[in-house]
């Protein structure tokens, strides 16, 4: 779940970049390894998609935007589940340009113990 108004600030912001794809990237939640990746952005680009510096406050976010640029990385993946980051990783590689957009506070429903601790508050009376 995102804070109103950021999928249209992302898209703009893509839109307006010129780059082959964009990234979402949040501070809040922030990155926890194995769970939620830091994503390294220098300059509004994303340098690296799983970022390995502990100090890095930006978490990915679940919002990717892929221009015509990135449709040839998306060729020949080797399947589920991770075929977004192989192709934007084939195009880092490829020295193409991936805006790194920040954006608010999201909720995480990767796991099911996140979508009970996120949705418990809905469940009271």
């Amino acid at each position: 779940m995102f804070i109103p108004g950021d999928v249209r600030r992302f898209a703009e912001a893509f839109l307006t970049s010129g780059a082959a794809g964009a990234i979402a990237a949040r501070r809040d939640p922030p990155p926890v390894p194995a769970h939620r990746d830091a994503v390294r952005i220098v300059a509004g680009l994303v340098e690296k998609l799983i970022d390995d510096d502990p100090a890095n406050p930006l978490g990915s976010a679940p919002l990717w935007a892929l221009g015509q640029a990135i449709a040839p990385f998306l060729e020949g993946l080797t399947g589920p589940p991770f075929e977004l980051a192989e192709a934007f990783e084939r195009a880092l590689a490829s020295k193409v340009h991936v805006a790194g957009i920040e954006i608010g506070r999201t909720r995480d429903l990767t796991h099911p113990a996140d979508v009970v601790k996120e949705n418990f508050p809905y469940l009271g009376p």
